[in-house]
């Protein structure tokens, strides 16, 4: 069936296939503990979001109250000068269609 040297060939062939598999199983576990490392503050993080979480419900809307309280002049100007300028784009299609007719 097989002559000796290709027994042989088939065997060291084996061989080097099994010295490849065992060291490509060493570099995935060294990839897998520097993996992690690099991600375990994702855990801690989230236990301390989870502790915290209580607490940040209540923050939220006294943050909102402040920050909407905090807001400048120059703002609030450009805020409503952007609502009437959305205004007049919906009005003055009909305003327009309304002056037309009377001439």
């Amino acid at each position: 069936m097989f002559t000796t040297a290709e027994l042989k060939e088939l065997q060291s062939r084996k061989q080097a296939l099994l010295a490849q598999s065992e060291l490509r199983r060493c570099m995935l576990q060294l990839e897998c503990a520097q993996l992690a490392l690099a991600v375990g503050w994702v855990d801690r993080g989230l236990r301390l979001v989870k502790a915290l979480s209580p607490w940040l419900k209540l923050a939220a809307p006294l943050a909102g109250f402040f920050v909407i309280r905090k807001r400048s002049r120059l703002l609030d100007l450009w805020a409503k000068g952007w609502g009437g300028w959305r205004l007049l784009r919906r009005v003055w299609p009909v305003a327009r269609t309304i002056l037309e007719g009377e001439e």
